[in-house]
């Protein structure tokens, strides 16, 4: 499998811990790799490769989790092409999910995205603790 490849590639390069597990719905193995304080869970289906990892935890008052997922989906609009990931609502969690097509894919190319995923991972869960300011377009006053 190609992935076990680049994922082993990619732990021995950087030093990371990875280990296996199941998706249960699925009953596909996926990989959990640790960096620094990062967990991206990697799976391989219907011809791509997944990629996920939490951003943070969602409040359990429905009014504060609703102001959150907000400000979460604001961020991800304004900063859409620097961090080109998806945001997604998965149990308790707010999560960042990225896919990449597996056909013709070469090691590089899977290093890069790694790195882009965790580079948008850690200013989603950053923006956490610091406000991250939120750019708002420009007020247009025609005559």
């Amino acid at each position: 499998m190609i992935l076990d490849n680049f994922v082993n590639t990619l732990c021995e390069k950087y030093n990371f811990a990875c280990f296996n597990s199941q998706i249960a719905d699925l009953g596909q193995e996926a990989y959990t790799l640790i960096c620094d304080d990062l967990n991206l869970r990697y799976f391989e289906a219907s011809g791509k490769f997944h990629l996920t990892a939490k951003i943070v935890e969602l409040p359990d008052d429905e009014r504060e989790q609703t102001e959150l997922l907000q400000r979460y989906l604001k961020m991800a609009l304004t900063y859409i092409k620097r961090y080109p990931v998806a945001i997604a609502i998965e149990g308790s969690e707010l999560i960042a999910f990225y896919q990449l097509s597996v056909r013709n894919i070469e090691y590089g190319q899977f290093e890069s995205v790694v790195e882009e995923f965790l580079n948008a991972v850690a200013f989603f869960q950053q923006s956490e603790s610091d406000e991250v300011e939120i750019s708002r377009p420009a007020m247009m006053i025609h005559p």
